[in-house]
């Protein structure tokens, strides 16, 4: 642990809203974060997991990519453009650039 944690920003740049004087989300915080993320990911994709249950099986593979592929692009839009999922951000825990500060689909 470091003695506090403005060493840990010490060159990071300044934009809009202070990501250089924002302490760095912990272990625990981002764990969470990322529970609230694949929570909101199982939401999302229930609809086709519950016709991949009713599914044939000749029907269930197709079913589970389409469910796979929604998922990444869903949260690679969620990451990109807003920093995370709807519930990772009222964490407060953003993934952002750190050679900007910016979303990294910015």
């Amino acid at each position: 642990m470091t003695e506090s944690f403005a060493s840990d920003f010490a060159g990071a740049p300044s934009v809009g809203f202070g990501i250089s004087s924002e302490p760095k989300a912990d272990f625990w915080i981002r764990s969470l974060a990322f529970l609230c993320d694949s929570i909101m990911v199982f939401f999302v994709s229930l609809p086709l997991i519950a016709c991949s249950l009713v599914a044939g099986p000749s029907s269930q593979a197709p079913l589970q990519v389409a469910q796979f592929i929604l998922s990444f692009v869903l949260l690679t839009y969620w990451i990109g453009t807003q920093g995370g999922s709807p519930l990772r951000r009222k964490l407060g825990v953003y993934i952002l650039d750190a050679e900007t500060g910016a979303f990294i689909g910015k």
